[in-house]
C-alpha cells in the first residue's frame, strides 16, 4: 500500500521522489528500527504508528503523506476485552 502511494505521488507531484522498499521487514519492524536508531526514517500508516509510540514514545510523526482515510476495526464478539483495550 505504502509503494503504491509513494508511486502516485511521484506521478502527481514529485518527480524525483526516490526511495527503497523491503519485503523482509513489516511496517512494524521498519518503524521499530526508527525507535532504536538504526533507520533514519520510514513511511507508516497513522494506525500502526499509534501503537508503536506506545511503546517507543520517542517516535513521532514528521508530516502527513497523504489525506486520513477512515479506518474500521472489526472485532469478534467474546469474553475477551484485552484487543480493544489496546486499541483506546
Amino acid at each position: 500500500a505504502h509503494v503504491s502511494t509513494l508511486k502516485q505521488l511521484k506521478q502527481d507531484k514529485y518527480p524525483d521522489l526516490a526511495w527503497e522498499s523491503s519485503s523482509d521487514l513489516t511496517s512494524k519492524e521498519l518503524l521499530e528500527r526508527v525507535a532504536d536508531g538504526k533507520l533514519d526514517y520510514t513511511l507508516g500508516d497513522s494506525v500502526t504508528i499509534a501503537l508503536l509510540q506506545r511503546i517507543h514514545p520517542q517516535l513521532a510523526v514528521a508530516f502527513d503523506v497523504t489525506d486520513e482515510e477512515p479506518v474500521t476495526w472489526y472485532l469478534k464478539r467474546d469474553g475477551d476485552d484485552s484487543l480493544y483495550a489496546a486499541m483506546l
